[in-house]
């Protein structure tokens, strides 16, 4: 069996990361291969139908786990690709530039949600820094504006929070979950939904265990 490195990106035992074993649907072959390994004479290797995942890609692999796994990598590769766009607002001359590239939902939405929130302040002050997130499909960029409603909604419920980075994680973790259930349109809907929820009660339903 292979290391619990993750199969998607660097992350795993080098650089401390602990991973998570995800399973797919089995294709014959797979369903083969098994038998073979529960026979007497046995098997040993990596099982065809899983592998191994970060925290950042496990939700995103088991999102496609009623593919079988070449199905599930070779969708998250090409169809939740992503990259996060950085604009120096310092230096106005410098064009904006590719931050960060990966794949899958789950990773590109917390990686711009982190650096989002860290571009303002709760009194509405910001750093001379702005992200876009763009996606596989080549539309419009996630572009929200860092001192609207919602930025600031959002920077103001999580900031000072001993569960902060927690509570970033699955605002993003949720953000992709509606992108993929139902594009652009539901992640719009499903972040009003969770300010409205936010300034009404300040506990959203929305960040509870789906």
């Amino acid at each position: 069996m292979r290391p619990p490195d993750c199969c998607l990106c660097d992350r795993g035992l080098a650089t401390n990361d602990d991973c998570e074993w995800v399973c797919f649907q089995q294709t014959e072959s797979d369903k083969q291969w098994h038998a073979d390994a529960a026979s007497p004479e046995g098997l040993t290797g990596h099982p065809p139908d899983c592998d191994w995942f970060c925290e950042d890609h496990a939700e995103t692999a088991r999102s496609m786990s009623h593919h079988d796994r070449s199905t599930a990598l070779e969708r998250i590769k090409t169809q939740e690709c992503w990259q996060v766009i950085y604009i120096d607002l310092f230096d106005r001359d410098t064009p904006p530039m590719v931050n960060r590239r990966g794949v899958g939902l789950e990773s590109g939405f917390a990686y711009y949600w982190d650096h989002l929130l860290a571009a303002v302040r709760v009194d509405g002050g910001t750093y001379p820094s702005d992200y876009r997130l763009g996606f596989a499909d080549d539309g419009a960029d996630l572009d929200l504006e860092r001192t609207g409603d919602e930025v600031m909604t959002i920077k103001r419920y999580v900031t000072d929070r001993p569960d902060e980075a927690k509570l970033i994680r699955k605002i993003a973790f949720g953000h992709a979950f509606a992108m993929r259930a139902g594009g652009r349109d539901a992640a719009s809907q499903w972040l009003d939904q969770l300010c409205n929820q936010i300034q009404e009660d300040g506990e959203p339903d929305l960040l509870r265990p789906r």
